[in-house]
């Protein structure tokens, strides 16, 4: 009977475990509610809201560490340009056998910034829409191609700019965040000098 116990107490916890990181997480203070995307349309609405500002559009999933690295640097780029017009739009999708479900408070917590707007797309519509519009370009993306899905990646379209039956032509698509944010940084900063 003791033999049974120690591998009947792992599974317990793994189902625990399990249970605890497919809760999902809330938003921080001052941003709309996690949403649930069940295709690109309601994204799409997001995008075209506003489009006098620059729209940013960044794919991570919720348990790769370097994901989370890309977060917190995105988040100390919008918290130096707090005045700058922008909307950024983060996508978390599973991309691991660790993303269970979705991400969780912590995870989302990682971009504080109330110009972010973050979404869980469990059939990562997000990322085959962009491939659609973009697929010559795979080959040149820095990294984040996984099965044909595009992750850990960052998409910047400046201002004027409108989502019609593809995406518009970006100036920055390229990948992993953390690695480009100082292209992006560089984009917002020569705009701003304008």
């Amino acid at each position: 009977m003791r033999r049974l116990l120690v591998p009947l107490a792992v599974v317990a916890l793994l189902v625990l475990a399990r249970a605890y990181l497919a809760t999902e997480g809330s938003t921080p203070s001052g941003q709309p509610a996690l949403e649930h995307l069940k295709g690109a349309d309601a994204l799409k609405a997001h995008f075209n809201r506003d489009p006098s500002q620059w729209r940013v559009l960044i794919l991570l999933a919720p348990s790769c560490w370097v994901c989370l690295k890309g977060a917190r640097v995105i988040e100390e780029i919008l918290q130096q340009r707090a005045n700058l017009p922008l909307s950024v739009l983060v996508v978390w999708q599973p991309m691991l056998t660790t993303d269970w479900g979705r991400p969780g408070t912590r995870t989302l917590g990682r971009l504080t910034d109330q110009r972010v707007r973050q979404f869980w797309d469990a059939d990562r519509t997000v990322a085959h829409a962009l491939k659609t519009s973009f697929s010559e370009r795979e080959d040149g993306l820095g990294c984040c191609v996984t099965d044909g899905v595009w992750w850990d990646l960052m998409v910047v379209f400046p201002p004027g700019t409108e989502w019609s039956e593809r995406f518009p032509e970006p100036l920055l698509l390229d990948g992993t965040v953390e690695e480009v944010a100082d292209r992006f940084t560089a984009l917002l900063d020569g705009s701003h000098a304008r």
